[in-house]
């Protein structure tokens, strides 16, 4: 199983995060660079992938609130594709 292990320096502001997710994922060029776009990729993942999501995303100076959303993204899609594991750390 590929691991990826996300860095917390690329999760400053969204566009910053979201241009980082689409380069470490090869997300298609439509990718929309917003939460509803990352759920509709990391569903579309069909080979095993687990991922490290960094829990520093959810303070101020990061994402804040944003990234707590983020991170629920990425939870609750791996119910939804079995190719996807995730751990926040």
């Amino acid at each position: 199983m590929k691991r990826i292990v996300l860095d917390s320096t690329h999760f400053k502001d969204r566009q910053e995060a979201h241009r980082y997710l689409k380069e470490v994922f090869h997300f298609p060029a439509y990718y929309g660079g917003n939460l509803d776009a990352l759920h509709d990729c990391l569903q579309e993942l069909s080979e095993p992938v687990e991922v490290v999501v960094p829990e520093v995303i959810m303070e101020d100076g990061y994402l804040g609130d944003y990234g707590n959303i983020m991170i629920q993204v990425f939870l609750d899609t791996e119910v939804e594709n079995p190719n996807l594991v995730v751990t926040v750390d």
